[in-house]
């Protein structure tokens, strides 16, 4: 209150003004134990998996990126359990958002060891094993652009990778977060 009877004597607020601004003060409750807004999404999107992926996973993989700050982020789209909605998310509720035993790895990876686990995520290997059992386990990336090829059905074949619209440098050094099971 001296605050403002200080502002309203040198002349930067009238009586009403000042009232007003108190006012505003003292009716602005912010709960000092509610948890931080981690993010807000200005666009709903749906879980459900199309031709171009899940949008959830996307929007989930694309927000984890930018809030850790790192240069790429690889998952599946399954991390994300549910469709996304516009507002406010907390860390408890990007938590929730994402599927059971989901876990964050991050480190500096060089584009060959990036590549090699593209590899590992899409291409069928020797023995005919297949990483993708079901379309949502094709790995969802942000940063991070690549393209696969059906060789026969269900059966992928890694293509081309770009980061910024660039060519993935082998000897280059990326950020990378990793989101999946441990496993």
């Amino acid at each position: 209150m001296e605050y403002y009877k200080d502002l309203l004597a040198r002349g930067e607020y009238d009586a009403k003004s000042a009232y007003e601004a108190f006012n505003a003060q003292i009716t602005d409750y912010k709960n000092p134990e509610a948890e931080e807004v981690l993010f807000t999404q200005n666009t709903a999107y749906s879980n459900d998996f199309g031709v171009h992926g899940s949008q959830a996973a996307s929007s989930l993989m694309n927000t984890l990126r930018y809030k850790n700050n790192d240069q790429i982020a690889i998952g599946y789209a399954s991390v994300a359990s549910s469709s996304i909605y516009e507002g406010d998310y907390t860390t408890q509720q990007v938590k929730w958002m994402m599927t059971f035993r989901n876990a964050l790895y991050r480190g500096e990876y060089t584009g060959a060891e990036i590549r090699r686990i593209m590899d590992w995520l899409v291409n069928v290997k020797e023995d005919g094993s297949n990483p993708i059992h079901h379309r949502n386990q094709m790995p969802v990336t942000s940063g991070l652009e690549y393209t696969v090829t059906e060789t026969e059905r269900g059966k992928f074949a890694l293509g081309d990778i770009t980061v910024n619209g660039q060519p993935l440098e082998d000897d280059t050094v990326y950020t990378v977060m990793l989101v999946g099971a441990d496993t």
